[in-house]
């Protein structure tokens, strides 16, 4: 991708922000921003990484490893290249809506991580030697060019998403149990999505008092500011609670067609005492609310009152 620099018109505009101890803290970093908006090569890159995020929680064998090794024996994987950033070649996946809710599911990571810089040109951008940033040890790139990168990827899984949820639709109304496998896998998949992405909200509605919502200003970034503020039009509450009602919505649809898998069934039986999500929620740890979301997808059939996901369990 190319980049140029800019003469930057606010210190915000070249502040880095990371999560360190109970808080954020900043470093500054170079005003650099791309030439062109949108960035090519999006999907083999999110492909990529789809695929060394999967074989990575495979293998870690917790409850969540064996939904994803589910959606690992769906693949048929190709002679991997021994370099991951050359010549990788992507799996073949035996249906459509399991590579899309992986896909999703990559992305997702990827938005939370941040973008590092791994060439040779480092735009001006030095590695962290703090041991105690969370950023240690990694080239962040400069402040605009996340947010663009971010944007890009936000877009990303918008375009992803609409595709699942067309493929999941058809899926569905088919009935062939090999079909069934996949869509349960898939909407248990997308579910934990779902709750990662909650996580991630999770600071600003249980920490109220750090945060500054000033009136929604698009220009926002020519305002000059010493702390880390919400910036987003709405709330993360509001926020919060559309997540939790599309997972309400995608949960009554696959209950209504079909049941729990036998393979899952000891899942099943694990996630039934867990807590509610603000109860055990970590800000450092990303896991900390694992299967608020997807544990719901696990209830029988048999159940009077099928549970649905509350927004009330995560302090909204």
């Amino acid at each position: 991708m190319c980049c140029r620099k800019f003469e930057a018109a606010s210190p915000e505009q070249t502040r880095l922000y990371y999560k360190h101890g109970n808080g954020w803290k900043s470093i500054e970093s170079t005003p650099f921003a791309l030439v062109r908006h949108e960035v090519e090569g999006l999907d083999e890159y999110v492909s990529g990484y789809t695929i060394l995020y999967l074989t990575k929680l495979v293998n870690e064998r917790s409850l969540l490893s064996q939904v994803f090794a589910e959606a690992e024996r769906n693949m048929k994987v190709s002679a991997a290249s021994d370099e991951f950033t050359t010549k990788l070649k992507f799996p073949s996946f035996q249906d459509p809506l399991m590579w899309l809710a992986l896909r999703l599911w990559a992305a997702n990571r990827l938005l939370m991580k941040g973008w590092e810089i791994g060439g040779h040109e480092t735009l001006g951008m030095y590695r962290v030697t703090n041991e105690s940033s969370s950023l240690f040890s990694t080239i962040p790139a400069p402040r605009v060019l996340q947010n663009q990168l971010d944007r890009n990827l936000e877009l990303y899984i918008a375009r992803t998403e609409l595709e699942f949820l067309r493929v999941l639709q058809n899926a569905m109304l088919q009935t062939r149990p090999q079909t069934w496998i996949v869509v349960f896998t898939a909407v248990v998949i997308t579910l934990h999505m779902r709750e990662r992405d909650i996580w991630r909200l999770e600071h600003w509605v249980l920490n109220p008092d750090v945060v500054s919502l000033p009136p929604y200003n698009p220009n926002f970034l020519l305002t000059n500011t010493k702390s880390y503020e919400w910036r987003h039009p709405d709330t993360a509450a509001t926020l919060i609670q559309r997540s939790v009602h599309l997972s309400n919505l995608l949960l009554n649809h696959l209950h209504f067609s079909g049941v729990v898998p036998r393979k899952f069934f000891n899942i099943e039986e694990a996630v039934k005492m867990q807590q509610k999500a603000n109860s055990r929620y970590s800000w450092i740890d990303e896991r900390s609310i694992d299967f608020s979301l997807c544990s719901l997808a696990f209830e029988t059939s048999d159940s009077k009152h099928l549970r649905l996901a509350k927004s009330e369990d995560f302090g909204c």
